[in-house]
């Protein structure tokens, strides 16, 4: 019995060997010139797919899918002129929720790029870019989806009104910039809404490292 289990294991590994060297024939193909043309697979050193897409000349165009060694899907989107472009989705190797979506113009971040918390579909940061610049609104949420910052970005600085708020939705701070300096009168209120301190800018560069610590660049 043992004999036989052995021999079927040992098919078994031969068969699956074949299929992958037969699916490799398949899709990847190399031309004279050694340039990468057609449908292509590639694979982690432990079988598992690593990325399936496509090449013309050795530059990526169309769907692509890269996996994680575990088999897991972690990011899908196309290329169009080598580039990343349109949607991209990016997923979590532990769970496979979604945790990122950015949008591409020809490789360059154009659109709305929003964070998930994982496992969940609540949205924790909302970032505008126009052609790799932030610009316009900006919103950062607590992990219950709540509102915790409205900002707005110029030109990739902080720029106009400004709101932290607490998680029970009560302003904790609010004023404004300008080209990435606080401008004006600022308020600080306490967790019922009460003015705790009132302070006035001429200039001055923001320095809040809660808001800095969830920006994704």
């Amino acid at each position: 019995m043992k004999k036989l289990s052995f021999i079927f294991m040992a098919s078994l590994a031969f068969m699956m060997s074949l299929s992958i060297k037969n699916v490799n024939a398949q899709n990847n193909n190399v031309d004279k010139n050694g340039l990468r043309q057609g449908k292509w697979v590639a694979y982690h050193e432990n079988g598992n797919v690593k990325f399936m897409g496509q090449f013309k000349d050795n530059e990526p165009y169309g769907e692509f899918m890269y996996y994680s060694p575990e088999g897991k899907m972690i990011a899908k989107g196309q290329y169009l002129n080598k580039n990343k472009d349109g949607k991209w989705q990016y997923y979590s190797d532990k769970d496979g929720s979604l945790i990122l979506t950015e949008d591409y113009h020809n490789g360059v971040l154009d659109g709305k790029t929003v964070v998930y918390m994982q496992g969940t579909d609540v949205v924790t940061e909302v970032t505008n870019y126009v052609n790799g610049i932030k610009q316009g609104e900006y919103t950062r949420n607590y992990d219950n989806g709540t509102l915790m910052v409205r900002a707005n970005y110029k030109d990739d600085a902080l720029d106009g009104d400004y709101v932290y708020y607490y998680s029970n939705g009560v302003v904790k701070e609010e004023g404004r910039f300008a080209e990435g300096m606080k401008v004006g009168e600022w308020k600080t209120y306490d967790i019922e809404g009460n003015v705790i301190s009132t302070d006035n800018h001429e200039e001055e560069n923001y320095d809040d490292p809660e808001l800095k610590g969830v920006e994704l660049n």
